[in-house]
């Protein structure tokens, strides 16, 4: 019971100094712990020599065996009937760091919604596509994150199926074509992963329009993806891979995946600990994989971080994907859209209180930033922020606990791109 602690610190700090990379929260954790498992083991051999306490400490280590195997029961359990499953499958990648497995389905179950998610044959969300595109189709195609995925909403309520069903009951076409809407949203992507996705994945679905939904969360976690870029010879970048032996990640981070999968105690004891630590690097273990405070952070009036980097960073990603579809013929539009807090004061009520505190002020910065980007880069740019704003249905366009819309919200995003087609397009 002492070597054994202390044998395991020492893989722990070999594996993390490897690595190159700080030591992450759960191997400091675990650390701690078995550096104390050590210490006590060893005071415990030193006081059982005295015979008039050796009966106290048996019982108390007794005790402690009992609380860690009743604590390990008591988490397993929970997390089976708290965590809700991971959906829609995902698998790994090479490129696009995780995709959506092909042909797959999935349920997703929270206190907001009970849904079950269909993943197609072109492992985008929705019913299976035909790759090659019809003479007589104008195909639109959908990048972004879990917002235009459509967390939190059936497969016809999604945005882009709501968008195809509009226009195709209105009998709208473009150029005397057929509309048809591909939701190619991945949770948690950002603009470094749509490019690779477009150029990649999706270039081969020749899209006559690519739209490119840009999240408020995009600005922070495309920091972490870009830790894990990798450049080709010519300083080129070729992809984001998925390991937790690549640079950027710590050999910790499949274990943090775990625990947040099946340990509903330790998740949370991970999650408060990680909100005291929110100045560390930006990882994908600390800004996608758990809620983090620094994710809206520069939404907020009180920011005053320079963020020159950030955005640029950001605008690289866009400036790719909008020389691709010129390149490819494919027409290019760049959205923006809010998170619940930057809405009203009522949306997204109790759920945002895990992101920003709770006198906080909303600074429309980033917008202005994005919308000068586009302005001197002669970028479409459709801003569904005033839409979102003057809503004032009875519907809520959020919901409660989830930060992702409601099918009422899916609804007013569908209907104001709507508007934006026939603006802007020939019939």
């Amino acid at each position: 019971m002492v070597v054994i602690p202390l044998l395991l610190v020492a893989l722990i700090l070999v594996l993390e100094i490897s690595a190159h990379e700080p030591i992450g929260i759960v191997s400091r954790a675990s650390i701690v712990t078995l550096s104390a498992l050590s210490i006590l083991a060893y005071a415990s051999l030193q006081l059982r020599k005295r015979n008039e306490i050796k009966d106290t400490v048996d019982n108390i280590w007794l005790a402690v065996v009992a609380f860690m195997f009743s604590y390990a029961v008591a988490d397993l359990a929970l997390g089976y009937v708290l965590i809700p499953p991971i959906s829609p499958v995902i698998m790994p990648d090479p490129y696009v760091h995780h995709r959506l497995k092909p042909n797959t389905y999935s349920d997703e179950r929270t206190t907001d919604f009970a849904i079950v998610v269909r993943v197609n044959n072109l492992g985008m969300r929705g019913a299976d596509v035909e790759p090659v595109k019809p003479d007589t189709v104008y195909r639109i195609l959908m990048l972004g994150d879990s917002f235009t995925l459509g967390q939190g909403v059936k497969d016809n309520e999604t945005f882009s199926a709501v968008l195809q069903k509009s226009l195709r009951d209105k009998d709208i076409t473009v150029d005397g074509k057929t509309v048809q809407v591909l939701n190619g949203g991945v949770d948690s992507y950002t603009p470094i992963l749509e490019y690779f996705q477009l150029t990649r994945q999706m270039a081969a679905l020749q899209p006559d329009l690519v739209v490119v939904n840009f999240d408020m969360g995009d600005l922070i976690q495309e920091i972490a993806y870009r830790e894990l870029l990798v450049l080709g010879p010519d300083g080129e970048p070729i992809g984001v891979p998925n390991s937790s032996t690549e640079r950027g990640e710590s050999r910790s981070a499949p274990i943090v995946r775990w625990i947040n999968r099946n340990l509903f105690l330790t998740r949370l004891a991970i999650y408060h600990i990680g909100r005291l630590r929110q100045d560390e690097a930006i990882t994908i273990e600390n800004t996608v994989e758990q809620a983090n405070t620094a994710l809206l952070r520069h939404t907020l009036a009180a920011d005053s971080t320079d963020r020159t980097e950030q955005w640029a960073d950001i605008f690289d990603s866009i400036l790719r994907m909008q020389r691709f579809c010129a390149d490819n013929g494919s027409e290019f539009l760049l959205t923006v859209y809010p998170w619940g807090h930057q809405v009203n004061d009522s949306e997204w009520i109790p759920g945002r209180w895990r992101f920003i505190p709770r006198d906080s002020r909303v600074s429309d910065r980033s917008i202005r930033t994005i919308e000068e980007f586009a302005t001197a880069n002669d970028i479409p740019l459709f801003n569904a922020f005033p839409a979102f704003r003057s809503y004032t249905g009875e519907q809520p366009l959020y919901f409660k606990h989830d930060m992702h819309w409601t099918p009422r919200g899916h609804e007013l995003m569908a209907a104001e791109l709507e508007r934006y087609v026939l603006l802007t397009v020939d019939d």
